[in-house]
């Protein structure tokens, strides 16, 4: 069986939830892998994950606020 390729992704959450946003996608998704987090402080949290489900199964995601596909990566980068 041939795997699935995985897709990055990075959500947006209210300021410091970004913890309880990754622990909640790490419960219900499967193939799902952490690549880190980020709070931009009194503005938002961000997830940055790779994903090799079903795209449309992020949207049952209920403690994100915004879903984004991330096209390209830069490393060395901050953020």
């Amino acid at each position: 069986m041939a795997r699935k390729t995985a897709t990055s992704y990075f959500v947006h959450t209210f300021p410091g939830l970004q913890t309880v946003a990754w622990s909640e996608a790490n419960a219900r998704l499967s193939d799902v892998r952490l690549i880190g987090t980020y709070e931009v402080r009194a503005k938002n949290g961000l997830v940055l994950f790779d994903y090799s489900g079903d795209p449309r199964s992020l949207f049952a995601l209920r403690t994100i606020e915004d879903l984004f596909v991330a096209v390209a990566r830069i490393s060395k980068v901050p953020w």
